[in-house]
């Protein structure tokens, strides 16, 4: 194959993934927002009472979102981040 006929199968893989990764960081700027805009609420209605099963669960939905966005948006390194382009990139190739 050319790399003519490559090049729009790159960009379309490439863009796919460029998308994605502003569609994560739009979620996770609201998840952020959220979370700066209610730490008063959570302080006096959650942190200051006493803790029953309602509060650990409370306490993990909340904490363990907030892990797993921050472990959404931190790539490891750039291979890692754009390795499933690579992947899409072969795949489109081989056919």
């Amino acid at each position: 194959m050319s790399q003519a006929s490559l090049k729009p199968e790159i960009l379309a893989v490439f863009r796919e993934e460029w998308i994605l990764s502003l569609l994560i960081y739009g979620v996770s700027a609201l998840v952020v927002y959220d979370y700066i805009i209610t730490i008063d609420q959570e302080i006096t209605l959650v942190w200051r009472r006493k803790w029953s099963l309602a509060t650990w669960i409370f306490i993990a939905n909340r904490y363990l979102m907030f892990a797993n966005m921050i472990w959404s948006i931190t790539p490891y390194t750039a291979q890692v981040c754009f390795e499933p382009a690579f992947k899409r990139m072969l795949t489109v190739n081989a056919a």
